[in-house]
């Protein structure tokens, strides 16, 4: 996946954070949707010059404005025109429309609502992006630990959150948008879900132990 400058590995789980506070993004936040104002974006982008800027703008006027500003990823099918004469990425619901107007494939974010459709989208090779707290979580069960991984330190999310979380990042969701103040907790949860698929170290080792 590749937004603007920022390249991001296929194997990472990426923190995008929704309604953010342009004064208060958390520093671990990798993409974070601010309101579309081109001014406020100019200014973000010289105090964060690393952070992905998404808005979601609600014409492509503004979308154009903000881009030209600095916005990096768009969010809405309404905009692919825009995405595709600028350059930027896009949040879509429809992939493969998008490819055919222009749009980048490896900009493409495929906002999804289901574990079905992740696993669908997945299997095309789009990143899939997912919002846990409005996602139906279904009949949803977190792969076991073995006792290898610590589990979220501060439980500021809704636990059934953080399990839709970990499943749709168990079946290949790559992005997700949470609210700020659950960056952190997310964050561990899917660090706990790449440990457990042998991405990352775990946590906490108990190997030794009688």
């Amino acid at each position: 996946m590749r937004l603007a400058s920022h390249a991001f590995s296929i194997s990472d789980f990426v923190i995008y954070v929704a309604d953010a506070d342009a004064d208060a993004i958390p520093e671990s936040a990798q993409i974070a949707e601010v309101t579309p104002d081109p001014e406020l974006l100019t200014r973000i982008r010289a105090d964060r010059p690393g952070l992905v800027i998404a808005v979601a703008a609600p014409t492509p006027v503004i979308a154009y404005a903000c881009a030209e500003a600095g916005a990096a990823l768009l969010v809405g099918d309404h905009l692919t025109a825009v995405a595709a004469v600028t350059g930027t990425g896009l949040v879509c619901s429809e992939p493969a429309h998008a490819i055919s107007q222009g749009v980048r494939a490896d900009g493409l974010l495929v906002d999804v609502k289901s574990v079905a459709d992740a696993e669908e989208v997945v299997r095309t090779g789009h990143t899939v992006l997912v919002t846990p707290a409005s996602t139906p979580s279904g009949d949803l069960s977190t792969p076991a630990t073995g006792g290898r991984n610590a589990a979220p330190a501060a439980m500021t999310a809704d636990p059934a959150v953080l399990a839709t979380a970990a499943v749709y990042g168990w079946v290949g969701a790559k992005v997700f948008r949470v609210p700020a103040q659950d960056v952190a907790v997310t964050r561990e949860a899917l660090d706990m879900i790449a440990s457990i698929k042998g991405k990352r170290p775990p946590t906490v080792s108990r190997r030794g132990l009688v």
